[in-house]
């Protein structure tokens, strides 16, 4: 016999250009493929992107920088919606059947692929400002010297 889900709210936020924006109507009882379309579309990025889509519960400790996981099929999928499930029970009072507020949470969508591009984009930015001016500076030297 199959294990019963509860239905919950999963908050989901994403980044869209320089902030970042809520994911409506996606609960645990949504399906993998249609949460990926969800958040694609608020992204405002292909489905293709989301290959390299990762997330970070607000629940977790924030000492040390917790690392993204990955979301890139529906196990990644089925063990996030089991995550945020311990978490909300985790406030249900031991005793007795009444259950406690539970905190304000949001899985934070990371974009993997963008930040790598992004650190390409910084390195090759950095190096054109040291290294390229060096150069002339180099070829400059050079001709007066010879």
């Amino acid at each position: 016999m199959a294990a019963k889900i509860l239905c919950f709210d999963i908050p989901i936020e994403v980044p869209y250009k320089n902030a970042t924006c809520d994911v409506m109507g996606i609960t645990s009882l949504t399906p993998y493929n249609r949460v990926i379309l969800a958040i694609a579309d608020r992204m405002d990025v292909g489905p293709a992107r989301m290959a390299a889509i990762g997330y970070i519960p607000s629940y977790k400790p924030k000492n040390p920088k917790p690392i993204p996981k990955l979301l890139e099929d529906e196990e990644c999928w089925d063990k996030l919606v089991a995550d945020v499930a311990a978490y909300i029970t985790s406030f249900k009072n031991k005793h007795s059947e009444t259950a406690r507020t539970v905190k304000p949470f949001v899985i934070s969508i990371i974009d993997t692929c963008s930040s790598a591009v992004d650190n390409e984009i910084k390195v090759s930015k950095l190096c054109s400002l040291f290294i390229h001016p060096l150069r002339h500076l180099m070829i400059l030297l050079h001709a007066v010297f010879l």
